[in-house]
C-alpha cells in the first residue's frame, strides 16, 4: 500500500472511528495513540448579495486590510532542490479537504521573527491534498510551533490566529545545518454549519499514527536529493510518548 493509500485509509477510519481525542495506530502490535494536535471555531454573519460596485469596494478594502493582516508564507521547496549543508529542514506530511489555507507559525525559541510553514502546497486556490510530503528551509536554531494559522489561498489574508493547544505546545526541536526536522503527518479538515449567530465553521488539526520510518520514506520520495539528510519525527508513533489507549 502506498502512502496516499494509507492515509486515505487512516483518514476514512479517524471520521468513522475516532472523532475524539485521540486516534489509535493501525497494523499488527501498533497500539500508540495519536493526541489531538489543535481545533478551533469561528461564526461569520451572513453576507447579502452584492453588486458589482460593491465586489469592488469589498475587494479594495480587503486589499488594503491585507497589507497588515496577511501570511508571509514561506516558500516549500522544489522536488528538484540540491541539500545546502548550511542550512536545517522542517517538513511534514499533509491530507487536507479543498478548504481555505492552513499553516503553523515557527518561531525561534527566544528570538524575534516567524516563519510560516504551509499545511501542504500553498497554491492560489484551495487544493484537496493526500499525503503530500512538503518542506521549508530555516537556519540553524532551536524552535517552536507557536500558533496555526487559516488564511484566504488567493489574497493570504488571514482569517484566525489559533494557539497551539495539543501535542505540539510547549514542544521546542533543534534545526541543524544539513538534518530534517519532521513534524509528523496530519490531517485538516473542517466542517461549515448554518446557526442563528451566523455560519460556524469547525476546525481541526489531527494528527495521524505514522512512525518515523514511514514519514521518511514519503520525505525520500518527494526530496530525492535530500533522502541522504539526517531525519528525526517530532509527532510519529515511535518519537512521542503518550498515555495508552483505554480498553
Amino acid at each position: 500500500m502506498d502512502i496516499s493509500s494509507r492515509t486515505a485509509l487512516q483518514y476514512k477510519v479517524k471520521l468513522c472511528k475516532h472523532q475524539g481525542a485521540e486516534v489509535r495506530a493501525l497494523g499488527k502490535n501498533r497500539e500508540a495513540a495519536m493526541p489531538t494536535t489543535v481545533q478551533a471555531e469561528q461564526y461569520s454573519a451572513p453576507r447579502k448579495k452584492e453588486g458589482f460596485m460593491s465586489f469592488r469596494f469589498v475587494l479594495s478594502v480587503t486589499l488594503v486590510a491585507c497589507l497588515a493582516g496577511c501570511a508571509n508564507v514561506q516558500p516549500v521547496l522544489a522536488p528538484t532542490v540540491a541539500a545546502d549543508p548550511a542550512s536545517g529542514y522542517v517538513a511534514g506530511l499533509f491530507t487536507k479537504m479543498k478548504i481555505q489555507g492552513y499553516a503553523f507559525v515557527v518561531r525561534p525559541v527566544g528570538g524575534s521573527g516567524e516563519y510560516v510553514m504551509p499545511l501542504g502546497e500553498d497554491s492560489a486556490l484551495p487544493k484537496e491534498l493526500s499525503g503530500q510530503t512538503v518542506a521549508i528551509k530555516l537556519p540553524p536554531g532551536t524552535y517552536t510551533v507557536a500558533q496555526w494559522i487559516t488564511y484566504a489561498t488567493l489574497t493570504k489574508e488571514i482569517s484566525s490566529r489559533n494557539a497551539i493547544t495539543g501535542a505540539l505546545r510547549d514542544r521546542s526541536f533543534e534545526i541543524k545545518p544539513g538534518t530534517v526536522t519532521h513534524l509528523g503527518s496530519f490531517d485538516i479538515w473542517e466542517t461549515k454549519e448554518a446557526t442563528p449567530r451566523g455560519l460556524l465553521t469547525r476546525m481541526r488539526i489531527q494528527p495521524l499514527p505514522f512512525s518515523q520510518a514511514e514519514v521518511r520514506k514519503a520525505f525520500a520520495a518527494t526530496y530525492p536529493n535530500l533522502a541522504s539528510q539526517p531525519l528525526r519525527c517530532v509527532l510519529c508513533t515511535d518519537t512521542i510518548t503518550v498515555p495508552p489507549v483505554a480498553q
